[in-house]
C-alpha cells in the first residue's frame, strides 16, 4: 500500500516535471520565434530602405547626366553657329561682296548678350583688357539719346590706347566702289557710335579703337534706332 502511494507520487512528480519542461520549451520556442520574426522584419526594412536610396541616387544621377548632355549640346550648337557665320564672312570677303543686304551687314538671329544685369536704360560701361587696350563697350540705348545726337557730333573723338604719333595723310582707291579715300591712315573708331549714344560715347577712351583705313565693321543703321519704343541693349 505504501509502495503504491510512493509510485503515484513519483508519477505525479514526473508529470509535473514534464509539463514544466514543455512549458519552458514552448516559451523558449515562442521567444525564439518572435526574435526570428523581428530579425526578418529588420532585414526587410533595411532592404527596402537601401532599395529606395538606390532609386533616389539613380534618379539624381540620370538628371545630372541629362543636364550635362544639354550643356554639351548647347555648346556644340553655339560653336556650329559661330563657325557658319565665320564661313559667310570669309566668303563675302573673298567675293568682294557687301553681303545679302548690300550694306556690309545681315541679321543672323537673336543676340545673346551678357553683362547687362547692373545697367538700366541710359547706362553705359566701357572696359579695357589686361594689356590696357579698348575691350568691351556696353550700353542700354534710349530714343532720347538718338534724337539728341541728330544734326552734329556731340563731342571730339578721344585718342584710344596706343594711338600712333605718326598718322600720315593718304589716298586709297577702293576697286569695289571705284571711289578714292583721302584722309589720315588711322582713324579713331567708336565702338558705340555718336549717332546712337550721343555725348556719352565720348565719356571714355575705351569706347575708341585705332583702326587703319580701309576698315570693315558691323553697322547698325540709325534709322532702326529711330523706331525704338523701348531701350536697346548694345555691345561693341
Amino acid at each position: 500500500m505504501h509502495h503504491n502511494k510512493t509510485g503515484r507520487l513519483s508519477a505525479s512528480k514526473y508529470i509535473i516535471v514534464v509539463l514544466m519542461t514543455l512549458f519552458l520549451s514552448g516559451g523558449l520556442l515562442s521567444a525564439c520565434g518572435n526574435s526570428t520574426d523581428q530579425s526578418a522584419k529588420d532585414r526587410s526594412s533595411k532592404v527596402t530602405t537601401a532599395s529606395h536610396s538606390t532609386k533616389t541616387t539613380s534618379r539624381a544621377s540620370m538628371a545630372n547626366s541629362h543636364q550635362k548632355q544639354a550643356v554639351v549640346h548647347a555648346k556644340k550648337a553655339a560653336k556650329h553657329h559661330t563657325s557658319s557665320i565665320l564661313k559667310r564672312l570669309v566668303y563675302y570677303t573673298d567675293k568682294e561682296s557687301a553681303g545679302p543686304t548690300d550694306n556690309y551687314y545681315w541679321v543672323n538671329g537673336k543676340a545673346h548678350l551678357t553683362g547687362f544685369s547692373d545697367l538700366k536704360a541710359g547706362d553705359y560701361h566701357f572696359t579695357n583688357d589686361g594689356q590696357g587696350r579698348s575691350a568691351t563697350a556696353r550700353a542700354v540705348l534710349t530714343y532720347s539719346e538718338y534724337r539728341a545726337s541728330q544734326g552734329s557730333r556731340q563731342g571730339d573723338p578721344l585718342a584710344p590706347p596706343a594711338w600712333p604719333e605718326d598718322n600720315p595723310r593718304v589716298a586709297i582707291n577702293f576697286s569695289l566702289t571705284g571711289r578714292t579715300y583721302h584722309g589720315y591712315l588711322y582713324n579713331r573708331s567708336h565702338s558705340i557710335a555718336d549717332s546712337l549714344l550721343g555725348k556719352k560715347s565720348y565719356a571714355s577712351e575705351y569706347n575708341f579703337t585705332t583702326v587703319p583705313v580701309p576698315k570693315m565693321s558691323v553697322l547698325i543703321k540709325t534709322a532702326a534706332c529711330a523706331m525704338l519704343k523701348k531701350p536697346l541693349k548694345i555691345i561693341g
